[in-house]
């Protein structure tokens, strides 16, 4: 998905998505934001998979299995 920078306030990035609607998000977020920056987000599945064992894993030390 394809975000543009429309206008930064404060410390809030008000972003421009593909499909026409407008979000806010912390400026944060965004390595050298800048109004008209255009950033590109994607899923990375292999990492959500492995962040899940691992907090499985954390959970069964916690509480055992």
């Amino acid at each position: 998905m394809r975000v543009i920078i429309n206008r930064i306030e404060k410390d809030t990035a008000v972003l421009e998505l593909e499909n026409g609607k407008t979000v806010n998000a912390p400026v944060c977020l965004f390595e050298n934001a800048a109004e008209g920056g255009v950033y590109h987000i994607t899923a990375d599945p292999s990492q959500a998979r492995a962040l899940k064992a691992q907090n499985e894993e954390k959970l069964k030390r916690l509480f055992g299995s």
